[in-house]
């Protein structure tokens, strides 16, 4: 599988084939060495455009799953060249260059998907998750309002917009839309720390514990949560457990404004 990789970037083709063939006599599950074998194929002019279009796109998704998003980007990025207006192309490029922090691009990548596809919920959830992480709130409220009214039985949808809500500030709203996602699925972890952070802001102490610590049983890399959590231990005056919880968040993230903010009083808090 790896030679014929090598002789594929090579421009061997024909070896890079033949390779890939014994790769998939041994593995016929092997869905990289089948997206390879077709790229050469539509090398030799044995596929179509449209067929080549989505082999691309198959090998860009499986690259940026295993974390290679460079090479993600050029194969999602050949693809379009071959059929520009196939959405998919547009949105697997988006989520490559996202998962890469190009925060523009992939938001550039997604509303060119969505100007394509404009019935498909999660191309309106992947807009507005990317306005989001372009600081633009009340567009990407917009866009996953869109989401929930496509697609209301998915609890993922309600779960995004709710964490929107609870950046802006809109508390119950967060709490109403984290209601209807744990309603659709309890076992949406994000849904349980959203809904507990919503509920510390408004000073519910011991239910924003006791959701945001079933939502780290159930995922204990969700920072936010962590985060929270420790404020909300701190003003009930556990000392330690914030301490502990703020550690563990700044474990997860260790950059950012909410980092420095938790570096500074746990630092204050041990000089004491």
């Amino acid at each position: 599988m790896k030679r014929g990789q090598l002789r594929l970037q090579r421009g061997d083709h024909e070896g890079a084939l033949e390779d890939l063939r014994r790769a998939l006599e041994l593995d016929p599950r092997d869905a990289e060495a089948w997206n390879d074998a077709g790229i050469i194929l539509h090398f030799q002019g044995a596929l179509g455009e449209a067929q080549a279009a989505f082999t691309w796109n198959n090998r860009s998704q499986a690259r940026r799953r295993k974390g290679d998003f460079e090479g993600a980007i050029s194969d999602a990025a050949r693809g379009i060249e071959l059929d520009p207006r196939n959405a998919r192309l547009w949105s697997t490029r988006g989520l490559a260059r996202s998962e890469q922090g190009d925060r523009e691009g992939a938001l550039a990548d997604f509303i060119h998907a969505l100007e394509l596809e404009p019935n498909r919920a999660d191309m309106w959830l992947n807009c507005g998750i990317a306005r989001q992480r372009c600081h633009d709130i009340e567009g990407a409220l917009m866009d996953l309002t869109k989401a929930v009214e496509l697609a209301p039985s998915d609890a993922g949808a309600w779960t995004t917009r709710a964490y929107a809500r609870l950046v802006k500030g809109d508390l119950d709203g967060a709490i109403s839309d984290a209601d209807r996602a744990i309603e659709l699925d309890p076992k949406t972890a994000h849904a349980w720390a959203t809904r507990g952070s919503a509920k510390g802001t408004k000073r519910r102490f011991d239910e924003a514990i006791a959701e945001m610590s079933h939502a780290l049983e159930m995922n204990p890399s969700i920072a936010y949560a962590w985060r929270n959590r420790g404020v909300v231990k701190d003003l009930l005056g556990d000392t330690k457990g914030a301490i502990a919880d703020l550690e563990r968040f700044l474990e997860l993230q260790p950059e950012g404004r909410e980092a420095d903010q938790a570096r500074a009083y746990i630092e204050k808090t041990r000089s004491k």
